[in-house]
C-alpha cells in the first residue's frame, strides 16, 4: 500500500515521542511492517535515510531530524482492513465508470486515456464489471404487477 505522507508523517511523530514500533502497530491495526517501512520512507523522503544503517537511538535523531524537515500535516493511518475496504470501493467505481463510459460510446483507447491506463486493461475493467452487471441482473427477479 501506498502510503500518504501526512500518515508517515504521523508514524514517525509517534515513533519520536517515544512508543516503540510494537505499540505503534498494536493501537493502529497496522502490521509492525507498515510502521516500520513508513518510516524509512518518511526520512529517506526527507533526507535522512535510516534503512540498514541506524537503529536505536540513531534512529530516532534521524526521524526527529526528517520531522524537522517536514512541511505538513498530520493523519493517523487507517487499520489495514479498513484500507483494503476502500481500495475495493474505488477500484469498483472505476470499474463501473469505465464501463458508463464506453457505453457512452468512447472507444477502449480514448477510455484507457482517460484513466491512465492502456487499451487492453480499459477492455478488462469494462469486462469485469460487465460480469458483475450480468451476474446481478440472472440472480435480480422482476415481478411486474398491478398498475403503474
Amino acid at each position: 500500500m501506498n502510503e500518504d505522507q501526512s500518515e508517515q508523517a504521523w508514524i514517525v511523530r509517534e515513533y519520536v515521542n517515544g512508543r516503540g514500533q510494537v505499540e505503534i502497530a498494536r493501537d493502529t491495526g497496522l502490521s509492525q511492517a507498515r510502521i516500520c517501512v513508513g518510516i524509512e520512507r518518511f526520512c529517506s523522503s526527507h533526507g535522512c535515510h535510516v534503512k540498514y544503517r541506524l537503529y536505536g537511538p540513531h534512529r530516532i535523531i534521524a526521524a526527529r531530524e526528517a520531522l524537522r524537515r517536514y512541511q505538513g500535516g498530520f493523519a493517523q493511518p487507517l487499520p489495514e482492513s479498513v484500507a483494503v475496504k476502500a481500495q475495493l470501493a474505488y477500484a469498483a467505481a472505476r470499474h463501473e465508470h469505465a464501463w458508463l463510459l464506453r457505453a457512452e460510446g468512447l472507444t477502449l483507447q480514448q477510455v484507457g486515456d482517460r484513466f491512465g491506463v492502456s487499451r487492453e486493461r480499459a477492455r478488462e475493467m469494462i469486462a469485469n464489471f460487465g460480469r458483475r452487471v450480468r451476474r446481478a441482473m440472472r440472480k435480480t427477479h422482476f415481478t411486474w404487477g398491478g398498475d403503474y
